[in-house]
């Protein structure tokens, strides 16, 4: 089963990449194929050691503000292709969040927090 994971980044400690990517370990070691939408963002250049290397790695709109519709118009494209989706913790808050959840509903995947995806395992 591929999965998509889902979760706030804005007003997080380096996009709260740390927590996408442990969830994205335990997940793959219960079998699961993940889809993190912060290794898209590496493969597209985003260096997550600090804040100001994400600033500077980030694609950017003319005005200079991160180009978020950009990222969230590929992570769609990913979105599309999984058979669920796994919420990280904090999700209620993120709009861009909402978003993939409302694209995900409109193409049928279901979508779950990241934790209940070990109870249908059997967890």
């Amino acid at each position: 089963m591929k999965l998509y994971l889902a979760g706030p980044m804005r007003n997080y400690p380096l996009l709260n990449s740390r927590e996408f990517d442990r969830v994205a370990i335990l997940l793959e070691e219960e079998g699961y194929t993940v889809v993190n939408p912060i290794d898209l963002d590496r493969q597209e250049g985003l260096d997550f050691t600090t804040e100001e290397t994400i600033g500077a790695t980030a694609i950017r709109l003319p005005d200079g503000t991160i180009d978020e519709e950009h990222y969230l118009a590929r992570d769609f494209q990913y979105l599309a292709t999984c058979d669920g989706v796994a919420l990280l913790d904090g999700w209620e808050d993120s709009v861009g969040t909402k978003r993939e959840i409302a694209e995900a509903d409109r193409l049928g995947i279901p979508v779950y927090p990241w934790l209940m995806y070990f109870a249908k395992n059997g967890r």
